[in-house]
Formats: structure tokens, sequence, C-alpha cells
């Protein structure tokens, strides 16, 4: 995916990739090339989750988010 940064114009390219998660899981991410993605842990446990963006020079950021996936009904 790419989009035109509103005051600028430069061209964004972005990608969400799961930087970790528990050894067993084949969790994934669903449109892992657009700024909205969606994401569904399939097992408990932590995970890290990567966001980049890279503009048209080739210049990035990248951001991290961790979360903690619990089995159904054993949140307190």
């Amino acid at each position: 995916l790419a989009t035109t940064c509103p005051a600028s114009t430069q061209t964004l390219t972005v990608a969400w990739t799961i930087a970790s998660k528990p050894p067993a899981s084949r969790a994934t991410i669903e449109g892992a090339s657009r700024a909205e993605a969606r994401f569904t842990p399939d097992l408990p446990g932590p995970y890290v989750l990567a966001f980049t963006a890279t503009d048209s020079t080739g210049r990035s950021d990248r951001r991290t988010v961790s979360l903690t996936a619990e089995t159904c009904g054993s949140a307190a």
C-alpha cells in the first residue's frame, strides 16, 4: 500500500509484522500492508506487533505495541 501524506508530496508504504509471539502460535496479520490491519491472537500469551512506515526517499520509522492475550473468559 502506498498513501500520500496530506501536507507533503511524500508517498508512504506501510507494513505490520509480528515481531514476537508464543512459540506454537500461527497467528497472522490480515491486511498487513494497510495502515489499519486486523490481528487476532490464536493462543494465550505475549505478542509484539511492529508497524513500519517508509517514505519515498527510503526513510523509515518503526513502532511496536505489546499485548498479552488471555484465554477467553479468564480475564479478571
